[in-house]
């Protein structure tokens, strides 16, 4: 199965509540004074729809340029180098805005875990998170999960600002058994196979790596250039570990 039908599907609502429980996770690791919360809760909600919002523009438009071309895409499908390179572009200026609104709620410290975290926009960490609330742990548990997740986002982050592709491979692996010994503790097998779906995704789905998601769903196959990250109205559209 592709990525696009691993992933879970989830209602514009349950993404929302599913971002709102990020920033609940990471407020909690930084011990992000109170007065704060909402604020930057409310920024990274924000920052996610809007940047669902601006990619599902983005794709409407290359659609209509592949119709004036009688449906023949760039070299590489409609996934091609073009248009990941404005992908790339479209998530940088998001983030960017992203730090913009945290600023004057977070030192320097939390706001790099923010950009490791938050900023990824990462549609992995999103289905990771959907699962976790849906196994009904405890308040407890939940947020030992939902650092547990933070942490493997962290790690996959920090490999790729190292840039050694040699090691990312090895790196991946580590930070994925590091995830899964965290979370056999909180989880029973049922549910652990069903968190690993979202673990075993890998890096696909990752901006600008393979083709855009299929019309109309939250995933699905691109174009012809590969796999795409998650399409569709205001579903999973973030960037993938």
């Amino acid at each position: 199965a592709g990525q696009g039908e691993r992933q879970a599907r989830m209602t514009a609502d349950e993404l929302e509540a599913v971002w709102e429980l990020q920033a609940k996770g990471y407020a909690t690791s930084v011990t992000l004074a109170q007065e704060h919360v909402e604020d930057v809760t409310k920024a990274y909600v924000k920052a996610r729809h809007d940047m669902n919002k601006a990619r599902r523009e983005a794709n409407q438009g290359r659609d209509g340029e592949d119709g004036d071309r009688g449906g023949q895409g760039d070299r590489g499908g409609r996934g091609g180098r073009g248009g990941s390179n404005d992908m790339r572009e479209m998530r940088d200026n998001h983030v960017s805005k992203l730090r913009d609104a945290l600023n004057g709620h977070l030192d320097e410290s939390q706001m790099k875990i923010a950009m490791q975290t938050l900023g990824s926009f990462n549609n992995s960490w999103d289905g990771m998170v959907h699962a976790i609330a849906g196994f009904d742990l405890s308040e407890d548990e939940t947020l030992k999960a939902l650092e547990a997740t933070q942490a493997y986002v962290v790690d996959l982050a920090t490999l790729r600002e190292k840039g050694d592709r040699q090691k990312m491979r090895q790196g991946m692996q580590d930070a994925r058994q590091k995830l899964s010994d965290s979370m056999k503790g909180l989880l029973s097998e049922d549910q652990m196979k069903e968190f690993q779906r979202f673990t075993n995704a890998g890096t696909r789905g990752q901006p600008g790596r393979g083709g855009r998601g299929g019309r109309g769903g939250e995933g699905g196959r691109g174009g012809n250039g590969g796999r795409g990250g998650n399409g569709g109205r205001d579903g999973n559209g973030g960037g993938g570990i």
